[in-house]
């Protein structure tokens, strides 16, 4: 069905990069006016229930909410009853749509204990161009008098309104530009690959062997309409979830690689440390300040190594050692 929510695509890339982070049946978007004149775009996104008692970060009762509208950007707070939170506090500043993996960073220094290093200061995703806006968001910039978006930002929250878009601009970015998006065969988006392509897609998500294609992308969260390995290459059909999924997985990766370059000069070994558990993979994240998007590893794996129990993993600080597709291994204790 067709959104009436002009910001509902960032919102939702937002969701596709928190992943099991957050619940999605516990959030939502709404365009609507509090006073019959002014049109206010909000969002409510709930984190997981199993996350945040995992990290002890609540009481029992409570709910940890990120809250946009466009006056004050990304807040969070806290729900202790229906109807009723704390008072917001800043999530992010610099701008008012931040790249969702600058949001899904807040939200992990928030879980992590370190809301006093909040807001954080975010950047837009770059993106190709040029960008038109959709006669939602071209209806919704301000004229005097109103509470709109000014025409930057709604041209910011135009460029995730394309799928196709999104998912070619999340290729490229991950070092991957010769992959074709466009419109598919009975679905949303269609993805064609060369078999060199298919591998490095494979490695950048720890997925291995491209002739798992495409059913092996249900292991990160990709759940493919369709799709075919053969030797002239790769195919993928996706509905509009799985497009914003990979999408996200794609651009996390390329944060990722570009944190742990710049922030510690990478060389063979970085540092690194657990920052929780979701499910049966950790999620490790360069043992920095300045640390960008934690990458998953399947949790079992690094507690034998280090002869940790994988529930006393998160806070754990390991070094580990950088293989093809920057995926780390050769866990060790610190």
């Amino acid at each position: 069905m067709t959104t009436t929510d002009p910001h509902r695509p960032y919102i939702q890339a937002v969701q596709h990069t928190l992943g099991d982070l957050h619940d999605p049946s516990e959030s939502w978007t709404e365009y609507a006016s509090d006073d019959g004149e002014q049109m206010l775009m909000e969002s409510v996104i709930q984190l997981a229930w199993g996350v945040t008692d995992a990290t002890g970060w609540t009481g029992d009762d409570d709910r940890v909410l990120l809250l946009w509208d466009q006056v004050h950007g990304w807040t969070w707070a806290v729900a202790t009853e229906p109807g009723r939170t704390s008072e917001p506090e800043p999530l992010i500043t610099g701008t008012l749509v931040p790249d969702p993996g600058d949001v899904a960073r807040a939200v992990r220094n928030l879980l992590d204990g370190e809301s006093g290093q909040l807001p954080i200061t975010g950047g837009e995703r770059p993106h190709s161009d040029p960008v038109t806006l959709t006669p939602g968001l071209e209806a919704a910039i301000g004229t005097d008098g109103q509470v709109g978006i000014g025409p930057a930002d709604a041209l910011a929250l135009a460029a995730y309104a394309d799928p196709i878009r999104t998912l070619s601009d999340a290729f490229t970015a991950a070092g991957l530009p010769d992959a074709t998006v466009g419109t598919g065969i009975h679905c949303d988006v269609g993805v064609r690959m060369s078999p060199d392509d298919g591998r490095a897609l494979g490695q950048l998500l720890g997925l291995g062997d491209p002739a798992l294609f495409p059913m092996a992308l249900w292991n990160v969260g990709v759940q493919p309409l369709g799709g075919s390995t053969t030797p002239a290459g790769v195919t993928l059909w996706l509905d509009g979830a799985a497009a914003g999924r990979l999408t996200a997985l794609l651009h996390q990766n390329d944060q990722q690689r570009r944190h742990m370059r710049d922030g510690q000069q990478m060389s063979e070994q970085v540092n690194v440390r657990v920052l929780l558990l979701v499910g049966t993979e950790a999620e490790i994240v360069a043992d920095a300040a300045d640390a960008g998007e934690p990458a998953r590893y399947p949790a079992a794996e690094i507690a034998e190594a280090v002869g940790v129990p994988v529930r006393d993993l998160p806070g754990t600080r390991l070094s580990a050692v950088v293989g093809a597709g920057d995926r780390l291994s050769g866990w060790a204790l610190r």
